[in-house]
């Protein structure tokens, strides 16, 4: 991961933060074109091979889809946030700490929306 290598380079600390963040824009665009890619071929899949009420289940199932994906992005932002600025200053174990709660929170939550899940199916 970028986070857990600490970035050895002879620009300046103005110089080099712009220079990481469009490190991870390429990542950034290709995680939001496969996000639109799958809406796309759910759909697609979703109205040739069910009925219209099922569809329609389907799209309020979306409502919740996107408060948990929600919650994903507001761990992913912050995390990101909290990430560039100790990488930016130099705190490389401040940066691991980051890097290692991002992955704590991610299986705590995931844990949770699982169990809550499986708690109640309906």
């Amino acid at each position: 991961m970028l986070c857990l290598y600490p970035v050895r380079s002879s620009k300046s600390g103005s110089e080099m933060i712009p220079h990481l963040f469009f490190r991870l824009l390429p990542v950034q665009v290709g995680m939001i074109a496969m996000g639109s890619a799958n809406s796309i071929i759910d759909g697609i899949v979703a109205a040739r091979f069910i009925d219209s009420a099922t569809v329609g289940v389907v799209g309020l199932y979306y409502t919740v889809l996107l408060i948990l994906e929600g919650i994903g992005g507001l761990l992913l932002g912050g995390m990101s946030v909290l990430s560039g600025k100790y990488l930016g200053s130099g705190q490389v174990e401040k940066t691991r700490g980051v890097c290692s709660l991002s992955i704590t929170c991610a299986f705590a939550v995931g844990a949770f929306l699982t169990a809550v899940s499986f708690i109640i199916p309906g």
